[in-house]
C-alpha cells in the first residue's frame, strides 16, 4: 500500500493508536514497531468487546483493527466506531477480495492492511486513515453547518412572515427589531424565531419596542 502521505515525527507522536488483535504477539511486534516508528500506541485488546471499551475510554485517533476476534469481530467492532465517530479505522486482515473491501468501506475502515505486512505499509495504512478520517469529520462538520443554516433561515423567514401577517411592519423592520431584541435579550435569531413560531406570540419588545 503507498501513500504520498507524510508527517514529520511530531505529528506522529500526536495521532495516539489503539491495537485489537487477538494474538498477543502479533500486537507485541507491532507495538513495538510503531513505537520506534514515533508513533504513540495508548492501548491494545485481545478481543472486540474488550477493544471497544477501552476505545470508548482512551478514544484513540486510530485503532488497527483485527477482523477475526473473538466475543465480537472486526467488523462489528468497526460499525460501533463509526457510529459513535471514535475515531478512524484501519483493517489488518488475511482476506484479499472485492466483496470484504467493500463491507469494510461501508461500515467505516478507513484504510486496510493485508497480513503479513510490512512496517512501510503499516505507517502508509495509519497516515492515510488519519487523513481521511480528518477530511471527513471536516466534510461532516460543514454539512451539519449547512443544514443549521438553512434551518435558521427557514424559522427566521416564517416567523418574519408570522409577524408581518399580525403587525403590517415591512421586512426590513421586523428584521431590525428581532436583531435588538435578540441581542438585548441574548438569545440567537433561530431561538427567538423558533420561540415566536411555537407560541404564536410576538414580543412586546419587538411590537412596540
Amino acid at each position: 500500500m503507498k501513500s504520498d502521505i507524510k508527517l514529520s515525527a511530531k505529528n506522529k507522536d500526536q495521532i495516539r493508536i489503539f491495537i485489537a488483535d487477538d494474538e498477543f504477539l502479533i500486537r507485541l511486534d507491532m507495538k513495538e514497531e510503531l513505537d520506534r516508528e514515533g508513533f504513540k500506541v495508548i492501548g491494545e485488546a485481545k478481543d472486540g468487546v474488550e477493544a471497544l471499551s477501552e476505545i470508548i475510554r482512551l478514544k484513540p485517533d486510530v485503532s488497527i483493527i483485527d477482523i477475526m476476534m473473538p466475543h465480537m469481530d472486526g467488523l462489528k467492532l468497526a460499525k460501533r466506531l463509526k457510529d459513535e465517530d471514535l475515531g478512524a479505522v484501519v483493517f489488518l486482515t488475511a482476506y484479499n477480495n472485492k466483496d470484504f473491501i467493500d463491507r469494510a468501506s461501508k461500515i467505516g475502515a478507513f484504510s486496510y492492511l493485508l497480513k503479513p505486512y510490512r512496517i512501510s505499509e503499516l505507517k502508509s495504512a495509519i497516515l492515510l486513515a488519519f487523513e481521511r478520517y480528518k477530511d471527513n469529520k471536516i466534510l461532516r462538520e460543514k454539512n451539519i453547518e449547512l443544514e443549521e443554516s438553512i434551518k435558521t433561515k427557514n424559522s427566521l423567514y416564517r416567523a418574519k412572515l408570522f409577524i408581518i401577517e399580525q403587525t403590517r411592519l415591512s421586512e426590513n423592520e421586523i428584521h431590525k427589531r428581532m436583531q435588538e431584541y435578540s441581542m438585548k435579550n441574548r438569545i440567537s435569531l433561530r431561538e427567538l424565531s423558533d420561540l415566536i413560531l411555537k407560541t404564536k406570540n410576538i414580543p412586546e419588545g419587538i411590537k412596540n419596542p
